[in-house]
C-alpha cells in the first residue's frame, strides 16, 4: 500500500433538487499525483454508471424482486449480454429500448441479434 485516497463527490438530485455529499476511500500500490487517480476514478465510475443506467432504463433492473438463490445474479448476466448484443447491433439505428422491443416483436430481427455478425 503506497497511497490513501479520498475522493468527495456531490451529486443534486434533479426532481427534488436535494443535493448529497459522498466521502469515498481507495487504496492504491503506487504513488502518483493526485490528478492521475482522479482521472481513473472518474473513468471507473463513468462506466460503471453508464453501464448500470443503461441496464435500469432498458431492462428495468433496479424494480426486480429477483432475491430467491442465484436468480438476480444470474438474470443480471442475461441483462449484461443482451445489452452487448444490442449495443453491437449496426445493422439498425434505433435506441437501445426500441432493439430490445423489437427483438421480442421479431423473432428474425432476435435470430440476427443472437446468431450473426453485426
Amino acid at each position: 500500500m503506497q497511497t490513501i485516497i479520498s475522493i468527495e463527490t456531490e451529486r443534486t438530485t434533479m426532481q427534488t433538487m436535494q443535493t448529497q455529499t459522498e466521502q469515498r476511500f481507495y487504496i492504491a500500490s503506487q504513488l502518483e499525483k493526485p490528478t492521475y487517480f482522479n482521472k481513473i476514478i472518474r473513468g471507473h465510475w463513468g462506466i460503471e454508471n453508464s453501464l448500470h443506467w443503461s441496464l435500469d432504463v432498458i431492462f428495468k433492473e433496479d424494480l426486480s424482486t429477483k432475491h430467491a438463490g442465484y436468480a438476480a445474479e444470474n438474470f443480471s448476466m442475461i441483462c449484461q449480454a443482451s445489452l452487448s448484443k444490442l449495443k453491437n447491433d449496426k445493422a439498425s439505428i434505433s435506441s437501445l429500448k426500441r432493439k430490445r422491443l423489437k427483438a421480442g416483436w421479431s423473432n428474425e430481427y432476435l435470430e440476427n441479434l443472437l446468431f450473426k455478425d453485426n
